[in-house]
């Protein structure tokens, strides 16, 4: 027999721990949490749609990028609870449980069949490196719980926890406001940042405020083993053992001597910056677990002279395409003249040290209408939530909820800034750019550069924006089409906050929790961008509603399945239903049924296209173009009901038909038109609204296989008031 003698090693610094097998998930089917109540054993479980009897606060999505074949949502508990195992759990593709992570035993930095410290926990933060939930418990302000080893049915639950960390001043911080996890980035490693408050518990921004940096490694290790023979004899050997490592830096860059040297390769003396080597040497004796100092003086922040973080709400994104993290503020600019703020920066990380970096340069900012920041004296700019999109025509854009101004006044506005991306400049002429020393890699670029093409062997491998931004000009402002997402505001009153904010592919989706009014819509909402000849963001679609009019605290949509998950309530002012979209037929949908009814003789629907209520020509409406074989139906969507816009219900559908391709006449919330024109161009595939604003005409434009057609009256003019439902719709419009 073997026994192991030296398991693991724990010190101050260190708590190593064995690694786990990332598969485990993909046996999950369902978990029952059994408790005792009087002396009987209670067998608790929640599925998909059902209310917990907690509130829900943070989520967290892992998608697996490679194969797509995981994609599961957690979240954590916003309400303590005793004995509340769902206080962590999650669901995922394939399931219609959710799975509890709370479980009340588990291993603890290494001692087994302890108390689980977060089960019944409110949790304060949460996150995600790779599927392993990442948690800050109330009660714990300090402290990071990070789960590790999960066997079997979870009945076995490994956490580590971090020691408590430390402000930048080297004393024990009051509270984590905020982290953001790097999984795996190419320069950070797997890590997490946390911003913390200082020893006194005074806001953040205070003198001893920061950014802490947890590192989490995989190292081998030696691991001595007894062997136990049959007569009592006992033999040591050692064996090779993969084990984990947590570890808070030292995050300060005073704190650490670097020296760089350069050379030429090809000329000793020459003081080309060209093809340097950069060769970088480390005081190791510095202390560990120690914030870099965060405050308004920091030059990332301030211009001139030091400005103000004027609240604890904060938000961290970090990007691991381009390595960089970035956070978001709201700042107050001095009120010295000459002064100015900005409220987002960018943060390198160089071996455990953070770097940071200004988002734009001083000479960038004028006035204060530039979105990140401020030249002005005591002016204020409010950025509440940052995330990064990457966009199929392959440059890259900051996107953010915020602006200039207070929160209250910007809470509803959100903007797309580009930016620099060097990452494929070692294909480009500068080969040696090194992205861990570059302080403009990841910030903003001048907004109108021709982006710079890459290739490789006559192969296209990329493009990007490379030049910064260094003037006024260079910067795009409020007012900018480019810029403004959606078009304008979310349909959000002033002063309300975003739930949500996530970034899909090409696409800005936001979640909204709050009642309706003549200006709030609750549900989720969506934005494009739309690109000029050159791949970069020339304007933004209009706002669309996405997904239900429901109250909706947050949100993850699976590409790979399609399907989007949200959380919304059910008797509660919180969250406290997690629910999921599934593919199928309702044989019971009045409105599958009308539209099946319509196309299901005619070789089925072509194609199905949304009309917004902001579209031109149209006056809080909203509609459907479905097409097919020689046919189209209009079906409206949604319109204002007592001053308030809200999607229909198809729970009394009203149809009306024209078979000689005019507008039918009747009360409808339906119109089908075939005949007349539309039996020559066939294969009806594509169909829009076309406006011209000089004249305040507007057409219904629909193309087949055979041709184009338009609807209008005999002259050929459009309908030239907007309407506000289908009925409003001239009847004597035919197709031409």
């Amino acid at each position: 027999m073997k026994r192991n003698i030296v398991q693991h090693r724990i010190t101050k610094k260190y708590i190593l721990i064995g690694l786990l097998n990332l598969t485990v998930f993909s046996a999950l089917n369902s978990v029952d949490v059994k408790q005792v109540k009087d002396n009987k054993v209670e067998v608790k479980s929640f599925k998909l749609g059902e209310p917990l009897d907690f509130t829900i606060g943070s989520h967290a999505v892992y998608a697996d990028k490679t194969n797509f074949q995981f994609f599961g949502f957690y979240f954590a508990s916003d309400q303590k609870k005793k004995g509340n195992e769902f206080a962590v759990a999650f669901s995922r593709r394939g399931i219609d449980n959710i799975i509890p992570m709370a479980l009340a035993k588990v291993t603890l930095n290494l001692k087994k069949d302890q108390d689980n410290p977060l089960t019944g926990a409110k949790i304060n933060l949460f996150g995600l490196i790779s599927n392993y939930p990442i948690v800050v418990k109330s009660g714990e302000d300090n402290v990071i719980y990070i789960f590790n080893e999960i066997k079997g049915q979870l009945s076995e639950l490994e956490l580590l926890s971090t020691p408590t960390l430390k402000d930048s001043q080297e004393k024990v911080s009051a509270e984590i406001i905020q982290i953001a996890t790097a999984d795996n980035g190419a320069l950070a490693g797997s890590g997490i940042f946390a911003a913390v408050k200082n020893h006194k518990n005074q806001p953040f921004g205070a003198q001893g405020s920061g950014i802490a940096f947890v590192v989490i490694e995989d190292k081998t290790v030696d691991v001595r083993f007894i062997d136990e023979c049959k007569k009592g004899c006992e033999k040591e050997s050692t064996k090779k053992q993969i084990v984990r490592q947590v570890r808070v830096t030292n995050a300060d860059p005073k704190d650490v001597t670097i020296k760089i040297e350069q050379k030429n390769k090809d000329d000793k003396n020459s003081n080309s910056k060209a093809n340097t080597e950069q060769k970088i040497k480390i005081d190791q004796k510095i202390k560990e677990n120690k914030a870099a100092p965060f405050t308004g003086e920091i030059n990332a922040i301030q211009i001139n002279n030091s400005a103000e973080i004027i609240s604890d709400i904060i938000d961290m994104h970090w990007d691991e395409s381009l390595a960089r993290l970035y956070i978001a503020l709201q700042v107050r600019s001095n009120s010295k003249q000459n002064s100015g703020a900005r409220a987002v920066v960018s943060c390198r990380v160089v071996n455990g040290k953070l770097y940071f970096d200004s988002i734009v340069s001083t000479s960038a900012l004028s006035g204060n209408d530039q979105i990140v920041g401020t030249s002005n004296a005591s002016d204020v700019v409010s950025i509440l939530k940052v995330r990064t999109m990457h966009t199929s025509t392959l440059l890259s854009y900051l996107i953010l909820v915020g602006g200039n101004g207070s929160s209250g006044d910007v809470s509803n506005q959100l903007y797309a800034l580009p930016l620099v991306n060097k990452k494929n400049e070692k294909n480009g002429p500068n080969k040696k750019v090194n992205l861990a020393f570059d302080k403009t890699h990841g910030t903003l670029a001048k907004y109108n550069q021709d982006p710079q093409a890459y290739f490789n062997r006559n192969f296209f491998t990329g493009r990007a924006f490379v030049t910064p931004a260094k003037s006024p000009s260079d910067l795009l402002t409020i007012n900018d089409a480019a810029a403004k997402i959606g078009n304008g505001p979310v349909p959000l009153d002033s002063g309300k906050k975003i739930k949500d904010m996530f970034v899909i592919s090409d696409s800005v989706f936001v979640t909204i929790a709050d009642d309706y009014s003549s200006t709030t819509q609750p549900g989720v909402f969506y934005s494009q961008p739309i690109f000029d000849d050159l791949g970069r963001i020339i304007s933004w679609t209009n706002w669309q509603r996405f997904a239900t009019d429901n109250k909706i605290f947050g949100g993850a949509f699976d590409i790979w399945s399609g399907q989007f998950w949200y959380l919304t309530n059910s008797g509660s002012t919180g969250a406290n239903v997690l629910n999921r979209t599934d593919w199928q037929r309702n044989e019971k949908s009045n409105f599958q049924n009308t539209v099946n009814l319509a196309f299901k003789d005619i070789g089925g629907m072509q194609g199905l296209f949304d009309i917004s209520k902001n579209t031109q020509g149209f006056n809080n409406f909203s509609a459907l173009i479905a097409t097919g074989f020689k046919q189209i139906a209009l079906i409206e969507t949604g319109k204002i009901k007592s001053g308030i816009f809200r999607p229909a219900t198809f729970n009394n559908p009203r149809i009306a038909t024209s078979n000689v391709g005019r507008y039918p006449t009747g009360d409808a919330n339906v119109a089908i038109i075939k005949g007349g024109i539309l039996d020559e161009i066939n294969n009806i595939i594509t169909a829009d609204i076309a406006s011209n604003a000089l004249n305040n005409n507007h057409w219904i434009v629909v193309g087949g296989t055979d041709g184009i057609a338009i609807l209008a009256n005999n002259n050929g003019n459009g309908w030239q008031q907007s309407i506000n439902s289908l009925n409003d719709m001239p009847a004597r419009f035919f197709c031409h």
